[in-house]
This record gives structure tokens, sequence and C-alpha cells, in this order.
């Protein structure tokens, strides 16, 4: 059985980036894993409706289901990004009832550092 990841990105050239970079990784870390990678893991860009899991994508979807993303942070208010990536996280974990095992979020950080953290605060509440 393979592992089911979703990628939300950007663009189509950053899931590709992304994805690649990461088979390389998994390959490195587990030399055995080259012979069969498309049989362990699967990459997911768009959703059941065939959406692309862009971030705008995502953010649409989302309000379309009444899926809302809003209120603070254990550690205070969100910085940049905690709530996309709050919502994204609910979003998907509302789309693939469960039938994921990992996401990976790919973004730019266009000179704003303090995106890695608001990714995190996102992140931590469904570790």
């Amino acid at each position: 059985m393979s592992v089911r990841a979703a990628v939300v990105y950007e663009h189509e050239s950053d899931y590709h980036t992304a994805t690649e970079l990461a088979d390389r990784g998994l390959c490195e870390a587990m030399d055995w894993l080259q012979d069969c990678l498309a049989d362990q893991r699967q990459w997911i860009a768009t959703d059941r409706e065939n959406q692309r899991l862009t971030w705008t994508g995502i953010r649409r979807s989302a309000r379309r289901d009444g899926i809302r993303a809003s209120g603070h942070f254990e550690d205070g208010p969100g910085v940049a990004d905690a709530r996309a990536a709050r919502r994204a996280l609910q979003y998907l974990l509302w789309a693939f009832e469960g039938e994921l095992e990992a996401v990976l979020f790919i973004r730019d950080q266009d000179d704003q550092p303090e995106r890695k953290h608001g990714l995190e605060q996102g992140r931590r509440e469904h570790e």
C-alpha cells in the first residue's frame, strides 16, 4: 500500500520541483526505495473534484464547502500563512476523509521568513 501525500502549492512548477526533491531525499535516506518508489508513495495535486490543491484553490474550495479557519493559535495570533495552513489542513482532512498520511506545504517566502512560522502554527493543531 502506498503512502498518500497531498501537496499544497502555488504554481505547477513548485509542485514538480518539490515532489522531485522529496523523492530524491526519500531515495537517499532509503536506498532500497529507488526501485519501487512509484509503488510506495502517491503525490496528490488535486482533490476528488479535480480541483488543484493550490493555496488559492483550497481557499475557494473551503469557502464553497463552509470550512472556516478562524481564531487564535496556542501561542497567540497567527502570523503570515498560519490561517492559510489551518484552512488547508481542515479542508484536506474533510475532503480526503482521513485517507492522507502526509501533507507538504510548498510556499514562496517572498522575503517573508515569518511565513515559515505561520505554516508551523497552522500545522501544530493537526500533528
